[in-house]
């Protein structure tokens, strides 16, 4: 107690100096107009800034939950998607009514595990068996094809990514009319990927889309791949070799969708017997 008495005893004329002008600059913004507006709108400029900080910062936090949302809403937006049901109508005459029926559904997943520069490279999700997620259920991206499930365990998955050597995805060229080939990735760039089993009599252009084929149990029908970057011809094959821009970024991946078709294992019972 003491000590503070000394304290204030020493420093009587600063806390004196300090009260009057407080004094003084209140009597000042109280009495005068312009001195009160130009106080009060410095007040607010300073305070909106702490404030507009502190909701950027709060705003920054929330980041994780706001994209999981996000990719959960997406998921049950593109289960809705047209490209999703099929008509399963059987008509018999022009006039029928169209009877659409679910063939695939979406599954959002975090990527927490993701490979580019090996020539065998996965990826690993934070969805796993108890979440519905099954091998060989196709991985995309909201614009391109990532992978293919491969082994699944309670709560993860690891996908063989279409950057893997040993991965072949059925592509077409995009159109009613546009014939099927295989891609696969040869090394290297992760930019890029290469269409094949696609004959010379066809007719390509530097920009065209590649797209998936549907053929598989995998993947639905034109599901963005790439673009045709370029186009080669080996003397003495029949087909093509087509160098394409991926439309998957797969250095900046984070979030995914897991295809779940609703009748692989119908299909898969049917072509056994073949």
């Amino acid at each position: 107690m003491r000590n503070l008495l000394s304290f204030f005893l020493r420093y009587n004329s600063l806390f004196i100096f300090v009260i009057l002008e407080v004094i003084c600059l209140t009597l000042v913004f109280r009495l005068n107009y312009y001195h009160k507006v130009s106080f009060v709108s410095a007040t607010n400029n300073f305070t909106g800034g702490i404030y507009s900080s502190y909701t950027s910062f709060t705003d920054y936090l929330n980041l994780a939950q706001v994209n999981d949302s996000l990719s959960r809403e997406n998921a049950l937006l593109r289960s809705k998607l047209l490209s999703s049901y099929w008509d399963t109508e059987v008509r018999k005459d022009v006039a029928c009514d169209v009877n659409m029926v679910q063939a695939y559904q979406f599954f959002d997943a975090k990527v927490i595990s993701n490979s580019t520069n090996k020539a065998s490279n996965y990826l690993v999700i934070n969805k796993g068996y108890k979440h519905g997620v099954r091998e060989n259920m196709g991985v995309v991206v909201a614009n391109g094809v990532v992978g293919i499930i491969m082994d699944v365990s309670e709560n993860f998955a690891t996908v063989l990514s279409v950057l893997h050597k040993d991965n072949k995805v059925s592509v077409k060229l995009k159109g009613p009319e546009g014939r099927a080939g295989s891609l696969t990735w040869p090394g290297g760039d992760s930019r890029y990927a290469v269409v094949k089993e696609i004959p010379k009599h066809v007719k390509l252009h530097a920009g065209d889309t590649i797209v998936t084929s549907g053929y598989s149990a995998i993947f639905p029908e034109n599901i963005m791949v790439g673009t045709i970057e370029s186009i080669e011809v080996t003397s003495g094959s029949n087909w093509y070799d087509i160098n394409i821009l991926l439309s998957t970024n797969f250095e900046t991946i984070e979030y995914v969708y897991v295809v779940n078709y609703l009748f692989s294992e119908e299909q898969d019972k049917l072509e056994e017997k073949r």
